[in-house]
């Protein structure tokens, strides 16, 4: 098994700069929101249309940015012990020949703590926990910030959050067993996003004991074979989705954090997945590379979210599925 994970976002085009013309520039001040006190010393973070730049502010939270092509661009701040909201990122429209003032208000960091465990009470160490804003009712937010993992005794902390409510996600590593699955669990041991418990944190504050006890469902598996259009067998590569994290705003486009996961046919084209637990599955079969990769390319993770001609849905409900049949269409 092969397994990669995929954070998938939306790019927002912007015009690009073209040789001799006016640039532009901005200036503006790092702050604690509230307060206004400055920031000392954050790094400022500039995005824009094939543009990245990061710049430091001075000792009073004040930077400046040059040379810019005119457009629009995202700003986001890092600092130590401070928190960015990234849902609420100031946007700078640039014009050619103009310096625009922006500022950038941080919150002290929240930090949530706690442990790991599985149903008989033994830490789980190497478990990925991902923190979800809820932004509003019924409304949540894509995480900014990469998974803490648990250490080998079970514990995990999560810090630089702003303030909010949050639900805590457990996912286990993608290996796989014959009988049982450990499936990805929320806080305190449930594993639909809607029943999960809320913890809210406010500026400054850490919140310790918000411990999840990992549950496990009966593992299944799907079985067939990979044909081509005339119905004989292919050696190919099999990507699916194994895990996801679905967020989504009203009236905006939803987010998408997968775990995706690659099996290799054999040569008669017959394929085994174990360890699955309940749901759909979405396989889409590609053609085979001549030794399989130690990390997943992404148009291989991309296929697997998109899908393709030969894309077979399988549900799994309480049963293993037996006897798929992918037929392997050739690209048009």
């Amino acid at each position: 098994m092969l397994a990669v994970l995929l954070g998938v976002g939306l790019l927002v085009p912007l015009p690009q700069n073209s040789a001799g013309a006016a640039t532009a520039s901005f200036e503006g001040s790092v702050r604690e929101a509230g307060s206004h006190a400055p920031v000392a010393n954050a790094s400022v973070i500039l995005t824009g249309a094939g543009v990245r730049k990061v710049i430091a502010a001075d000792a009073q939270g004040r930077f400046a940015g040059p040379d810019l092509a005119p457009g629009r661009y995202v700003l986001a701040a890092e600092a130590e012990g401070f928190a960015f909201d990234f849902a609420a990122a100031p946007v700078a429209i640039l014009s050619a020949g103009r310096t625009t003032s922006v500022d950038i208000d941080m919150t002290r960091a929240a930090v949530i703590t706690g442990e790991v465990r599985d149903e008989h009470g033994n830490p789980r160490s190497g478990i990925a926990v991902t923190v979800i804003r809820k932004v509003r009712a019924g409304a949540t937010e894509m995480p900014p910030l990469e998974p803490a993992r648990t250490n080998e005794r079970g514990q995990y902390r999560v810090d630089r959050l702003p303030p909010g409510e949050y639900v805590v996600l457990a996912s286990p590593p993608d290996r796989r067993a014959a009988d049982t699955a450990v499936m990805p669990t929320y806080f305190p041991s449930v594993t639909d996003q809607q029943s999960a418990m809320t913890v809210s944190v406010v500026p400054g504050q850490t919140v310790d004991g918000v411990d999840v006890t990992m549950q496990s469902a009966a593992a299944y598996e799907i079985t067939g074979t990979v044909v081509d259009e005339q119905g004989g067998p292919v050696r190919a590569l099999i990507a699916f989705v194994s895990q996801s994290i679905q967020t989504w705003v009203p009236n905006q486009s939803a987010g998408l954090r997968v775990r995706v996961t690659a099996v290799m046919t054999r040569a008669d084209g017959t394929f085994r997945i174990t360890g699955l637990g309940s749901g759909s599955y979405r396989l889409t079969p590609l053609p085979a590379p001549a030794t399989p990769p130690r990390q997943l390319p992404p148009e291989i993770t991309a296929a697997a979210v998109n899908g393709n001609r030969s894309t077979l849905q399988v549900d799994v409900r309480d049963a293993s599925v037996n006897g798929v049949t992918i037929v392997f269409r050739a690209a048009r």
